[in-house]
């Protein structure tokens, strides 16, 4: 082939075979179809086993509600750890841990680095803007939060982990917001690991 300026081919170059010699043991042993079958029978179980998670945590939610404290509001919860600290005054703000559930098990939200690894929701950049550690919030009936996370939250004293289930009209009620869909009823993991500033 005659080459051009740069060493460039001066006509179009076109291959019509390409010819691979395999040498080695290795290299003749190399079966990519069976590799790729592998690669996504992988997947498969790895999805399988997401959608089981997703489906038994679903189920023990379900369960739990039947038999959680229900007040007035119509929020209901039950206490998954009994804090030793004080309780709060109004006005002060926590450190919170939290980790939000749609009622069929799946995660939308949460800054818990263990649950978001769990559901394959892990964020390096969140992670390096501190988003796994425990989020300030104001101890308030004003906070700016949905009514069933503060009324759960407003319930709870340093230490405490709660699981709160939360109705459409404590939530994002017939809107719903982002991953949430309208009329959804919620389930929050909610813990006060301390005052904000100590």
């Amino acid at each position: 082939v005659e080459t051009g300026q740069g060493d460039r081919p001066g006509v179009d170059v076109v291959m019509n075979s390409v010819e691979i010699i395999r040498n080695g043991k290795e290299a003749r042993n190399f079966d990519a179809v069976k590799i790729m079958s592998d690669y996504f029978a992988e997947e498969e179980e790895a999805i399988a086993a997401m959608k089981k998670m997703v489906s038994d945590f679903a189920q023990e939610i379900a369960t739990q509600k039947e038999s959680a404290e229900a007040l007035p509001s119509g929020l209901k919860m039950i206490v998954l750890k009994e804090g030793t600290g004080e309780k709060p005054k109004i006005g002060q703000k926590v450190m919170v841990n939290y980790a939000g559930y749609l009622e069929d098990g799946s995660m939308f939200d949460s800054n818990y680095e263990e649950v978001a690894r769990k559901y394959e929701r892990y964020d390096e950049e969140r992670k390096l803007g501190g988003g796994y550690e425990p989020f300030p919030m104001d101890y308030s009936p004003d906070a700016r939060l949905i009514p069933g996370f503060k009324e759960g939250l407003l319930s709870m004293k340093v230490g405490d982990k709660i699981r709160v289930f939360i109705p459409p009209h404590l939530g994002y009620g017939q809107q719903g917001s982002g991953p949430i869909p309208p009329n959804s009823n919620l389930v929050f993991d909610l813990e006060i690991t301390g005052m904000f500033g100590e």
